[in-house]
């Protein structure tokens, strides 16, 4: 009787109450945290082989080898690209790729390429083309362009140049001396047929190309002042830039026109990330590279700009 007694006083104890529940608690939380575990451990990441791929890494392997690879070549392509897979996925886990310039710049040129795909442009009415083409005409007019033939003195193989160029000047305008035998040696070419200013001043200077679209035909001309030294130069033809009419230069007006569209679309989607982000400028950052959004070259309001002390500052990418 009196140990029936000592149990029902101690089933009647606050404490004991407590006791039971706090195992039952922790029962309960030990079988429900073992079911993620379980099911982690049941169902592994997954990595998929599609056909796509397989077909991808074929083109890939003709496009540098020229011919279909073998079997075993096969094999060996799909074992690096799943291992590859592998080890970006492991990679990423474990944060490998942050702050990863690298990584960073690849991920924003696909970007770049997904939006571009995605940006449906509609096509745009003669209207629109014509109004286009008005505004950048200077853009679809052909290039001036000259044939002319130079004679090269090397300043640094003589004592007077300049004397030595008015000398040959004088020879070579009344025939005394023949061009392809006067002057020094020079890889460049001595003859330029049907070439613009832009393709003279890539062979001899911006200013020379100015300069030699001055001069007037058939008449030797000189000195002139290259990055390499003096010419005494002879003008053969000369054919003058013309605007072309629309319906000639249509397909790259077109063309132009698609490509400004396309670049509108790229600013306004960059500006809508930036109004999502704050924007913030360390104070250690040079003034000389003028506001944000200059940097950017986008037109519509951006986010808003906030200066910081390096200490405040994130770590720099």
């Amino acid at each position: 009787m009196y140990k029936l007694h000592l149990l029902r006083r101690a089933a009647k104890d606050p404490l004991l109450h407590v006791l039971i529940l706090s195992a039952a608690l922790l029962a309960a939380y030990t079988w429900i945290d073992r079911e993620p575990a379980r099911a982690t451990k049941s169902a592994p990441q997954i990595v998929r082989i599609t056909g796509t791929q397989v077909a991808w890494l074929q083109q890939g392997f003709f496009r540098q080898w020229r011919r279909a690879p073998t079997q075993a070549e096969l094999r060996a392509l799909v074992a690096d690209h799943l291992k590859e897979q592998l080890l970006a996925r492991e990679a990423q886990a474990l944060h490998l790729d942050a702050d990863d310039g690298v990584v960073r710049r690849r991920l924003a040129q696909k970007m770049t390429r997904v939006l571009e795909d995605t940006m449906r442009l509609d096509e745009p009415n003669e209207d629109e083309l014509h109004h286009f083409y008005e505004l950048h005409a200077e853009q679809f007019a052909t290039a001036s362009r000259v044939s002319f033939t130079h004679v090269y003195l090397r300043p640094d193989r003589r004592k007077d140049p300049a004397g030595d160029a008015q000398t040959l000047l004088a020879a070579l305008a009344d025939g005394t001396v023949v061009a392809t035998r006067a002057g020094d040696r020079t890889l460049l070419a001595t003859e330029f047929i049907d070439a613009d200013q832009t393709a003279v001043a890539d062979a001899l200077g911006a200013e020379f190309a100015r300069t030699l679209f001055t001069l007037p035909l058939d008449a030797w001309q000189g000195p002139i002042q290259s990055r390499h030294g003096l010419h005494l130069v002879r003008v053969t033809r000369a054919v003058a830039g013309h605007r072309r009419e629309f319906a000639e230069a249509r397909p790259e007006v077109l063309a132009r026109w698609r490509e400004q569209r396309q670049r509108e679309g790229m600013d306004r989607h960059l500006a809508g990330l930036m109004a999502s982000y704050d924007i913030v400028v360390d104070a250690g950052v040079p003034s000389s590279i003028g506001p944000v959004v200059s940097v950017m070259t986008l037109t519509t309001p951006l986010a808003t700009v906030t200066c910081t002390n390096e200490a405040d500052a994130p770590p720099a990418p």
